[in-house]
């Protein structure tokens, strides 16, 4: 459940050449720990490897989106 744990289970897929395990593990941790910037850069970069710049773009507006909901919930 840590950003962590998520981050080297996905580069363990990726080093087995499994690099829809890596992003299936990827999506998981950003939605389970939203607002984590180090899954979200992570993600990032295979997005942008495997889809290309307009799925990195989506993930940036859902990032942002992320963001803005924890800094919300704090202020409640």
């Amino acid at each position: 459940s840590s950003p962590t744990g998520r981050l080297l289970l996905a580069r363990i897929y990726l080093a087995a050449g499994d690099a829809d395990g890596a992003r299936r593990t990827l999506w998981e941790a950003f939605h389970d720990l939203p607002a984590d910037r180090s899954v979200y850069e992570a993600l990032r970069a295979l997005l942008l490897r495997l889809e290309g710049p307009l799925a990195a773009q989506r993930l940036a507006r859902d990032f942002e989106d992320q963001k803005t909901d924890k800094m919300t919930r704090s202020f409640a």
